[in-house]
């Protein structure tokens, strides 16, 4: 199994008495959502491929120096088999399977994302990691996908391979806009567009905010140079790591045509 973290140096394996071991640098707070998360995952069965897996998420053995020290997860990694064509067929498959099940059972898991789940044949288990944000409470359906987890759901699925019951447009469609400020926005990549767009900063609502992470799903889709798969996500994040401003201007760069306040846009 093949560790992937899009946050460099977070994550490292290592060995304790001969076992295996995951580090993770953290609080204390995601151990707590690890095992609030176990408690709701408990006896869960879902059917892949004909057969009953589990779910399974990681073994705490310690926590000190803001390390968590947990179980090494086997399996394949959904996001290493959606970049393959080896695997990627049946990997599209159960990223549908899995993501309509999170939402049917209103299981908001905030680090929802391939990269963040192994399928163990073996052991017929569907293993979770990475509980940072937890299991999200108090949110509706909407806020889930849009905020959360339509994005990393849908940056390795091609649009035709995609068939949550939930379409793009109705998911970033707010029903009765709200006005907000700069204040109110926690996500860097947002208050970044806003201000490359140079988008009037007294005239935000949260049908804004909607159509600029819209805008980031349709730059980050899939697409395909020479039948080879290209995805976008991959460059977009190493290149946030570095600079939002240089992340905004690639994302605004994909889009032909940009018009956040009404949320149209055309991909190039």
């Amino acid at each position: 199994m093949q560790v992937i973290s899009m946050t460099r140096g977070k994550i490292r394996q290592d060995y304790i008495n001969g076992q295996e071991i995951i580090v993770k640098q953290s609080s204390f707070d995601e151990v707590r959502k690890i095992e609030q998360a176990r408690n709701i995952f408990k006896n869960r069965t879902i059917i892949l491929d004909g057969k009953d897996f589990i779910f399974h998420l990681p073994r705490i053995y310690d926590y000190k120096d803001n390390q968590i020290y947990m179980e090494f997860l086997s399996g394949n990694n959904l996001e290493i088999d959606l970049r393959t064509s080896k695997n990627r067929e049946n990997a599209v498959k159960i990223t549908n399977i899995l993501f309509q099940y999170m939402y049917d059972n209103q299981i908001y898991w905030g680090d929802f994302a391939p990269r963040n789940i192994m399928i163990d044949t073996d052991r017929q288990s569907i293993n979770l990691c990475d509980f940072e944000r937890g299991i999200q409470s108090n949110i509706t359906s909407k806020e889930f996908l849009q905020n959360y987890a339509y994005e990393e759901y849908a940056a390795f699925l091609f649009p035709h391979e995609r068939i949550f019951s939930e379409k793009l447009n109705n998911i970033f469609h707010i029903d009765k806009p709200l006005p907000i400020t700069m204040n109110d926005i926690h996500s860097n990549r947002v208050k970044s567009i806003i201000q490359e767009k140079h988008l009037p900063t007294n005239q935000l609502t949260t049908q804004t905010i909607a159509n600029i992470n819209k805008l980031i799903i349709l730059a980050e889709t899939p697409y395909k140079i020479n039948s080879t798969p290209v995805f976008p996500i991959i460059d977009l994040e190493q290149t946030k790591d570095i600079s939002y401003q240089l992340f905004a201007q690639k994302v605004c760069s994909i889009i032909a045509r940009q018009d956040i306040i009404h949320g149209h846009y055309t991909r190039v």
